[in-house]
C-alpha cells in the first residue's frame, strides 16, 4: 500500500503516553508516517527533544511507521537553532535583494533615497514589526545600474552603472536624454 500522507506530528513537549497515544491514532487510521515538526518544542535539540524523539521512534518501529523530521527551529532551513548566528555569525546566511524604481524624465540632476530601500532581512513571522534599523545598517549596496526601456517595454541592452554615485543614504546622478 502506498502511503501519501505525512501528518505534522506537533512536538510541545507533551507527555511520553499523550505522543505514544497521537501515533497510534494516526497509525490506526491507515497512515504509515508522520512528519515531526520540532517548532514549538520547547527543548528543541535539548534533552528533552531527544527524550521526545526516541520515543516517536520507538512507535514507529512498532508500527512498521516513516518518519520525517522538519530539521530546523525556522523557516527557512539553515538557522539550526541559532547556531550558526550565535557561533559562527561570518556564516550567517546572506540573501541578494534586487529592488527597483521607475524614474522618468531626465533634464535635471536626480536624487534617490536608496538607503530606505535596503530592506532587513526579514521573515514573514515579523510582518507589521518596526524596521530593524540595526540590521539594515549591516546591508550593502552592490550595484546600481540604469537601464532604459526599449521599444514593446522591453530593457534595452545597454546599462549605465550608477553605483559611484550612491553616497550610503543617497544617489545624486544624471540620465542621458530620453533615457
Amino acid at each position: 500500500m502506498s502511503n501519501y500522507i505525512f501528518p505534522f506530528l506537533w512536538m510541545r513537549g507533551e507527555s511520553e503516553q499523550t505522543i505514544r497515544n497521537e501515533i497510534a491514532k494516526i497509525s490506526e487510521c491507515g497512515i504509515k508516517a508522520v512528519c515531526v515538526e520540532a517548532r514549538p518544542h520547547p527543548e528543541f535539540c535539548g534533552d528533552g527533544w531527544w527524550h521526545d524523539l526516541d520515543i516517536v521512534i520507538d512507535e514507529a518501529k512498532k508500527r512498521d511507521m516513516k518518519i520525517w523530521i522538519l530539521d530546523d527551529k525556522h523557516f527557512p532551513t539553515g538557522y539550526a537553532n541559532g547556531l550558526i548566528e550565535t557561533k559562527y555569525p561570518e556564516r550567517k546566511k546572506q540573501y541578494i535583494q534586487c529592488t527597483t524604481a521607475d524614474i522618468f524624465g531626465s533634464r535635471h540632476k536626480l536624487t534617490l533615497h536608496v538607503g530606505r530601500m535596503l530592506k532587513p532581512t526579514i521573515g514573514f513571522w515579523e510582518i507589521g514589526n518596526p524596521v530593524n534599523e540595526e540590521e539594515r545598517a549591516k546591508n550593502s549596496l552592490l550595484a546600481m545600474i540604469a537601464v532604459r526601456f526599449d521599444e514593446g517595454n522591453r530593457f534595452h541592452e545597454e546599462v549605465i552603472d550608477l553605483t559611484d554615485t550612491y553616497d550610503g543614504q543617497y544617489a545624486v546622478f544624471d540620465l542621458p536624454q530620453g533615457q
